[in-house]
């Protein structure tokens, strides 16, 4: 599971409810590092789930979300 949103404290809280559940995340700060991520994902272990922000510096949710759905159709 990737986690992706500039607020730190949201990014920890999230992680903390997980861990009640066994679940591990990764984290990242904003949607280009997330596209980064995912699609460094993709050679070994994609992610199955992404929860992401809208509103983040850099690339927002939009933009990322779209990004990897494109990656994901060219990786397929």
């Amino acid at each position: 599971m990737l986690t992706v949103d500039d607020n730190e404290f949201n990014l920890f809280t999230f992680a903390e409810i997980l861990k009640l559940y066994n679940i591990t995340t990764d984290m990242t700060y904003n949607g280009q590092d997330a596209v980064e991520k995912f699609n460094a994902s993709l050679r070994s272990n994609p992610y199955k789930i992404v929860f992401m922000d809208v509103d983040m510096p850099v690339m927002n949710g939009f933009e990322a979300t779209i990004q990897i759905n494109k990656d994901i159709q060219t990786y397929n």
